[in-house]
């Protein structure tokens, strides 16, 4: 099998260099198509390409925006077995993310990622297994953009195979702990009012932190004199990010106490120096929910009320924050820079 899915992805990358031997006619496909080309004519269509990695941070892309590829994606999705939705982990690499902007016959959003793909389309979500190397093709092309070496999962991808047996390693283990203190104005957790193209794509963890739905990424203190350098520069540290918070209206708080009525708690926690070099300094907001619980929305990722173990989160102090990179864990957002009120929306 790993042979056969690595023939495969090489042999797309030959259908980069030589359009000509595209296969035309690619078959049905087995997911819903959107009609979102046809409002969409006055731009070029384009698949926006997102790679998973950031919480708070914008994340690297390219687009592509060549019919010839457009038809090498529809082989790709066609003819794919489904399967149960997977254990993605929720901080760090986490795959490649497709926003549609006007390519017909393909979903509105793609994403692709542990040897599985999954498809939104007319408020419809599906999971494939990855058997035509889909995964390996997107990290060569994003290699091509000098994003990362591109051929690692040229190996990875062979996991697809095992896609459909895939064990559920992140169990949820019975909480003991006890939720902390709510001032009874928390937002519900709400994930479908994210996770939906056109919104997961374009709003990150401070912006759920504060529960508004946005057309880019927030990051603290935006446009004033306290908004923290950018990440790898002197000063990426919890005291900037506070002064930022402080700055658009946040006020610090006690995480064990409840903040006034007409506010809610969030967290901030932050990975400085990208777990030692393996990933891109990045911070993160966690907010707390009608009920006590936390939730947090990674990038452009999905919105979600687990951590980094599979567990709830009761408390974004003891919460599982560390990060998975293409080799595995490493420390993540080990700084926890404290707990703040945000009014109500």
């Amino acid at each position: 099998m790993r042979k056969v899915v690595v023939s495969l992805v090489l042999a797309a990358i030959g259908l980069i260099a030589s359009p000509s031997l595209l296969v035309n006619g690619a078959g049905a496909n087995s997911f819903s198509t959107t009609s979102a080309a046809s409002t969409q004519t006055s731009q070029v269509p384009r698949l926006e390409v997102t790679l998973l990695a950031n919480a708070g941070e914008a994340d690297s892309g390219f687009d592509i925006a060549t019919s010839q590829e457009f038809q090498l994606i529809e082989s790709f999705l066609s003819g794919l077995p489904e399967v149960p939705p997977p254990n993605w982990n929720s901080l760090g690499w986490r795959g490649y993310q497709l926003l549609n902007n006007g390519v017909p016959n393909l979903p509105e959003q793609i994403r692709v990622f542990e040897g599985v793909i999954r498809t939104m389309a007319a408020d419809q979500t599906h999971y494939f297994v990855d058997q035509h190397g889909f995964e390996g093709w997107l990290a060569v092309r994003a290699a091509q953009q000098g994003f990362t070496s591109g051929l690692d999962e040229l190996t990875s991808v062979s996991q697809s195979a095992l896609a459909l047996d895939r064990v559920d390693e992140k169990a949820a283990v019975p909480v003991v702990a006890k939720d902390l203190p709510t001032s009874g104005s928390e937002p519900p957790y709400e994930p479908d009012k994210w996770n939906k193209p056109g919104v997961q794509d374009k709003n990150n963890c401070y912006n759920y932190a504060r529960n508004k739905i946005l057309d880019k990424f927030g990051r603290p203190g935006r446009g004033t004199t306290s908004e923290p350098p950018a990440p790898g520069d002197p000063g990426y540290n919890c005291a900037n990010f506070v002064a930022a918070a402080k700055a658009d209206g946040m006020s610090a708080v006690d995480c064990d106490k409840a903040c006034p009525e007409g506010s809610y708690k969030v967290a901030l926690v932050l990975d400085p120096d990208g777990s030692g070099g393996k990933l891109s300094p990045d911070y993160h907001w966690y907010r707390q929910d009608k009920g006590g619980k936390w939730s947090h929305k990674p990038g452009a990722g999905d919105v979600t009320d687990k951590d980094s173990s599979g567990k709830p989160i009761t408390d974004p102090r003891t919460a599982d924050r560390k990060r998975k990179t293409k080799d595995g864990w490493v420390a993540g957002f080990k700084d926890f820079c404290g707990c703040f009120c945000v009014k109500a929306s």
